[in-house]
């Protein structure tokens, strides 16, 4: 075990995110600090996509830093930093940009194509690198960290990998029969390879987005960012049955939409064991983020210093604060970006300190 780590701690931000999910004591809300390593991003890097120890390092690095700060920090460790591991395993070519993670070209140019696919196997493409860095860190960490599930999107999504998104948004309505059936194979391959690489750790997390971790057996998050493109109806017919299959599967869902998803919050809401929703602040309504989901999901909101919708991070702590309901399971997130200059190491605040303190304080 790390010299840095507090098992009490860390053991009583666990008992206190579980009761956010029970809506329980929704009064305070959860926080916690993100401090990233320098130079580096808030996902691992890209020399780390294929290499555990490289992903590793970045982990323990980023946890480290974390757990020096107060707050309801758990650390998880990532596996690898890639996205299109499902559409990889269907068979998609890879393109691996210099100094970027790995993406896929369409595999989908005809769509009656789609009945001639053969479900891939959870080894199959870049899935069975993510099952080797999951066998190699649990091995190296023995256990000490729960291990995140690999970001395996959503099973919107992932279609929209192996078809490319224009001809996919058009193929919604002319050829729904091929999508639906496309969408089932990808659902049964992302539940056979959950339960994979589950099976290959002590403590599994089945959540990749914020709030970052969800107690195991109480549901899986995924990225479904077409929330933010496609109108409700399309939402209701080709996204929600399939997350629903996975929420049956694991014990509930939780959502992450890039983008302003506002439109389809009603058809959201309709997921079984909905668990906890995660969006962008610079995107969408707080106001009504805490009016549709209180006492429904727990919120998980996070606003990308980088596009400036809060002129400093007291304004966004305030702001949640403020709209808070007392029924509000809510999760504040503090991200602190380090960098690197001559070699000499400085943080960027943002009024990161002002923030921190007063939820530290209160």
């Amino acid at each position: 075990m790390q010299d840095w780590y507090c098992k009490e701690r860390v053991e009583s931000a666990k008992a206190r995110m579980a009761e956010l999910y029970a809506h329980q004591n929704t009064s305070k809300a959860c926080w916690r600090v993100y401090s990233y390593p320098p130079e580096r991003s808030s996902v691992p890097p890209e020399i780390g996509i294929y290499d555990p120890d490289e992903t590793l390092e970045w982990a323990l690095d980023w946890a480290k830093r974390s757990s020096a700060y107060e707050g309801d920090f758990i650390p998880t460790i990532h596996t690898v930093g890639f996205v299109v591991g499902i559409p990889s395993a269907f068979g998609c070519e890879i393109i691996q940009p210099k100094g970027a993670n790995p993406w896929v070209k369409p595999l989908i140019q005809d769509y009656s194509e789609v009945y001639r696919l053969k479900k891939p196997k959870v080894t199959d493409g870049l899935l069975g690198k993510a099952l080797e860095a999951t066998r190699y860190i649990q091995e190296k960490t023995q256990g000490d960290f729960p291990i995140r599930m690999l970001n395996i999107q959503g099973p919107l999504t992932n279609a929209g990998y192996l078809c490319g998104d224009s001809d996919f948004l058009t193929a919604l309505y002319d050829h729904p029969n091929e999508m639906h059936a496309l969408l089932d194979m990808i659902t049964d391959l992302m539940i056979e390879f959950v339960h994979a690489q589950r099976a290959m750790v002590s403590e599994f997390n089945p959540i990749v987005h914020c709030p970052d971790w969800i107690p195991d057996g109480l549901g899986i998050g995924i990225a479904d960012d077409y929330a933010g493109v496609i109108s409700p109806d399309l939402y209701e017919e080709f996204s929600l049955p399939y997350n629903n299959r996975l929420s049956k599967e694991f014990g509930g869902i939780g959502i992450h939409s890039c983008g302003c998803s506002e439109g389809t919050w009603d058809v959201i809401l309709k997921h079984d064991n909905l668990r906890v929703v995660n969006f962008e602040l610079t995107d969408n309504s707080l106001e009504q983020m805490v009016e549709k989901f209180s006492g429904k999901a727990v919120i998980a909101p996070h606003a990308p210093f980088r596009q400036k919708r809060y002129p400093q991070m007291i304004d966004m702590v305030r702001h949640m604060l403020d709209v808070k309901r007392e029924d509000t399971a809510m999760v504040i997130t503090l991200e602190r970006h380090n960098r690197a200059e001559n070699e000499v190491f400085y943080e960027e605040d943002d009024g990161f300190t002002e923030a921190y303190e007063f939820l530290r304080d209160r």
